[in-house]
């Protein structure tokens, strides 16, 4: 009997060929959003966190007035610091046109060949480390404007004194925010440049380093403003303090909301092909009616009989699975790295998730089950006079003022009036063709 049951799917599967393939392929749209989605989301905050620790990223930032050295020393020798650096970000105006200028931030180092914290790295052909009179561009600032890559550039300080400098190539500080983020473009110079333009060899920011990585937020707050309070006690004003969550990239806020809205588009794609399931269930069930009839008049009890169309559903799920399951590795992928250039980070490495995997089977095996539950259910529980004796037409079409108000209608041709008729003839089936086209035209203009 088993055999039988079985051999009735796969007919009907194979009777409805087209029928099938788009069932499947509804099916595998919402799989394959979930799945590009999620597998997006575990692949980015993975990368970018590895990439963003191993960028030895600092604790804290104390933006200060100028100070020297030998306060830079001091703090290093303090208790619970594991390492200091300090860095001088001056903001001047990089010459784009005749009359165009875009802000620029430069941010010196000391030595760019002994990084301590908030590494930053040279772009393949860009002169390491930049000479005096040169500056390293970094390389999130293409996103914001078209600069030149390399050759002479002009930049105009505070006081209005253009200044010429040499773009030697790009940089990229994986830890800072992106330059179209903060809405200016970013460079990294040396001391001596610094000097070259006027703004002296004083220090401006103090970036710390907890001894114990495993501090909260609001222990390195309390760290930071020790270092505070000792550089105020060397006579330097401290203007902020700035604290980052511990080991969380600062685009970290801006992908969650983005995976937020995305997240919501892919839970309406999945909404979108479990209502086409419950439609094409629906039909096939009024196709079928009298064959349900046939059965239970030779014996099938209602489970029997919805066990056998489950089954086909299941089957339909299965198939999508395999279309969807690489699909949405390979749009996972492809998210990830368009994503990640948004962020300035690169995706080295690429893996499919397993959590991500065991969601889309679990999404792709039961979202079809459970839309096709209720339809499944009402159309079996029909008795054997009813299915047998069934015409094809609702019965109770008629008695409701819409029905009514539909056959006083005058003035239209027939076909019209049958179009008419058969619309409404199921409303529930309305209900849910009208709701998956309302999700997918919300979904088609970014609602």
């Amino acid at each position: 009997m088993r055999s039988v049951r079985w051999r009735k799917v796969v007919r009907d599967l194979g009777v409805a060929r087209t029928r099938t393939v788009l069932v499947v392929l509804s099916i595998a749209v919402g799989v394959f959003a979930v799945g590009t989605i999620a597998g997006a989301d575990a692949l980015l905050r993975e990368g970018l966190r590895e990439a963003y620790l191993a960028s030895k990223p600092a604790s804290a930032t104390i933006s200060a007035t100028p100070f020297g050295d030998d306060l830079v020393e001091a703090v290093r020798g303090m208790r619970g610091i594991a390492d200091a650096e300090a860095r001088r970000s001056v903001t001047v105006r990089l010459r784009t046109g005749p009359e165009t200028y875009r802000e620029l931030q430069l941010t010196a180092i000391t030595d760019f060949k002994d990084q301590r914290l908030d590494l930053i790295t040279p772009e393949p052909g860009a002169a390491w480390p930049p000479a005096r009179g040169e500056m390293l561009l970094e390389r999130s600032s293409l996103t914001l404007a078209d600069v030149p890559t390399s050759g002479d550039v002009q930049v105009q300080t505070v006081d209005g004194t253009l200044h010429t400098l040499r773009v030697a190539g790009l940089s990229h500080e994986v830890g800072a925010s992106p330059a179209f983020y903060v809405g200016r473009l970013q460079g990294h110079i040396t001391f001596d440049t610094l000097a070259q333009l006027g703004y002296g060899t004083a220090y401006d920011e103090m970036r710390i380093l907890a001894k114990d990585p495993n501090l909260t937020r609001d222990q390195i707050r309390d760290l930071a403003e020790r270092v505070r309070q000792r550089m105020e006690s060397a006579g330097v004003s401290v203007i902020y303090v700035f604290v980052p969550p511990p080991g969380e990239h600062p685009a970290n806020n801006l992908l969650a909301g983005v995976f937020l809205v995305l997240g919501f588009l892919g839970l309406l794609a999945l909404v979108a092909s479990g209502f086409l399931v419950i439609n094409t269930v629906n039909a096939i069930i009024a196709q079928q009616t009298r064959q349900i009839g046939v059965m239970k008049a030779v014996g099938a009890r209602n489970r029997q009989v919805a066990v056998l169309y489950l089954g086909m559903v299941l089957v339909y799920a299965i198939l999508s699975l395999g279309v969807a399951l690489p699909l949405g590795a390979l749009g996972a992928y492809g998210l990830t790295v368009f994503t990640a250039t948004l962020v300035n980070f690169d995706v080295d490495a690429f893996f499919a998730p397993p959590h991500v995997i065991a969601l889309e089977v679990a999404v792709g095996l039961l979202v079809p089950l459970v839309a096709a539950l209720v339809p499944v259910w009402r159309g079996v529980r029909v008795t054997v006079r009813e299915a047998i004796g069934s015409t094809g037409l609702a019965d109770a079409f008629g008695r409701s003022r819409v029905d009514r108000a539909i056959q006083r209608v005058r003035g239209l041709s027939r076909p019209t009036l049958l179009s008419i008729r058969n619309t409404f003839r199921r409303k529930s089936r309305l209900v849910v063709t009208m709701s998956a086209l309302t999700i997918g035209a919300r979904k088609r203009v970014g609602l």
